[in-house]
């Protein structure tokens, strides 16, 4: 779930569905009992086996070593499997998406971005404004009439803010981009 803030930033929160995992584990842990039942049953005929003096004996040993030896293997991956669920269900154990940190990383970029270029923009309008006021006003329009140095910097920020003001709409629609995919 994407949950946005007041600042342009966005907190993921992320959960991770265990159901699955758990009827599996369960599924590994009944073929485990079974075949430690069989196992059981194959070590009740080896006795027996053993006791009679039967001639397989050999294969009955080697048999019933390398299937003891599969069941313990199956026992230690059903313990891993448990102990990795239980550091998901209790959140020890992070789920990470680089994708999603990367979205995010740049979507803070481009709100960073976004709020440096308001901020140079509202400079270059208040230094316009100074200008505005610092000049001479025509009597019959109030409108200002600058010096020819005055004019200069004038036109100086207003090519400023011609460029800076399509670099905030373009970070605008790069951070709504981006959040629309996270």
């Amino acid at each position: 779930m994407a949950i946005a803030s007041g600042d342009g930033s966005i907190i993921l929160t992320t959960e991770v569905d265990t159901s699955g995992i758990t009827k599996g584990t369960k599924n590994i842990n009944n073929a485990i009992s079974l075949s430690s039942k069989a196992m059981r049953a194959l070590g009740n005929e080896l006795n027996v086996a053993l006791s009679k003096g039967d001639t397989k004996q050999a294969q009955l040993i080697m048999s019933y070593q390398k299937a003891a030896k599969s069941v313990e293997e199956q026992m230690q991956k059903v313990r891993e499997l448990n102990s990795q669920l239980q550091g998901l269900e209790s959140g020890e154990i992070k789920v990470k998406d680089k994708g999603i940190s990367k979205l995010q990383s740049d979507l803070e970029k481009a709100n960073a971005t976004v709020e440096k270029t308001q901020n140079e923009i509202g400079q270059l309008y208040a230094q316009l404004d100074g200008l505005q006021i610092n000049a001479f006003k025509e009597p019959t329009t109030q409108e200002p009439l600058f010096t020819p140095k005055q004019q200069v910097e004038f036109d100086k920020i207003s090519s400023k803010l011609d460029t800076l003001e399509p670099k905030l709409e373009n970070a605008k629609a790069s951070a709504t981009q981006l959040r629309t995919e996270l």
